[in-house]
């Protein structure tokens, strides 16, 4: 197995404050399970997955762990049994907890912060409604893209660009060889959630070539 080094750290801290948008981050399992302990049935799964929808800022930290005016997660037993499906084919813990605590995280880390800290169910349906109108993987695929390849970073940037009008931000890992392989792409939008922008740093942490790993 490839040993790669993780490149990227986040600015959180926690606070109420206001944001300017969001981000929906999307990771690719193979890249993620290379080097963490996976469920082995995600460890070459070919689909991107939800990571989280950030309510985020231009400039400094995003908002986190937002508690005023905010309710706790629902009950598992009261997720609907479709929505809970969704969540856990596009939304799953890719390690061994389980899908609920990860989803649980997401919703006390972020979702608190959002437009929609009273209703987590509400929060999840819009990150799988973003999800679903850019599937990645089919913006890709169609662009002759194929997973195991080396692609130019400017090329991923531009494919994405033509299917939403906005630039992502792409996250990479970087192995012994200083090779970049693919971990997440995130799409960033409007605060109302209505259009697609630029992402304010949309090379992040790859180099000029990335891997799209299987």
């Amino acid at each position: 197995m490839l040993q790669y080094f993780l490149i990227f750290s986040f600015l959180l801290i926690p606070t109420n404050a206001a944001y300017d948008y969001y981000k929906l981050s999307q990771q690719w399992p193979p890249t993620f399970c290379a080097v963490n302990k996976c469920k082995p049935q995600y460890t070459k799964l070919s689909k991107f997955t939800i990571h989280g929808l950030w309510p985020s800022n231009y400039t400094g930290a995003r908002p986190i762990v937002c508690k005023i005016g905010s309710v706790s997660m629902v009950p598992l037993n009261q997720i609907p049994t479709t929505l809970n499906s969704a969540l856990a084919s596009n939304w799953p813990n890719l390690l061994s907890n389980t899908d609920y605590r990860f989803w649980t995280h997401e919703w006390e880390m972020h979702g608190r912060c959002s437009s929609l800290p009273n209703s987590p169910l509400d929060y999840f349906r819009l990150a799988l409604s973003i999800q679903s109108k850019h599937n990645l993987w089919n913006i890709l695929t169609a662009a002759t893209f194929v997973p195991n390849r080396t692609y130019p970073k400017n090329l991923y940037n531009m494919t994405i660009f033509r299917s939403t009008g906005a630039y992502p931000e792409l996250s990479c890992l970087q192995d012994r060889k200083n090779n970049y392989h693919l971990l997440e792409m995130r799409l960033c939008l409007d605060h109302s959630e209505a259009s697609y922008i630029n992402c304010t740093d949309p090379s992040n942490t790859c180099g000029t070539n990335i891997n799209w790993p299987l």
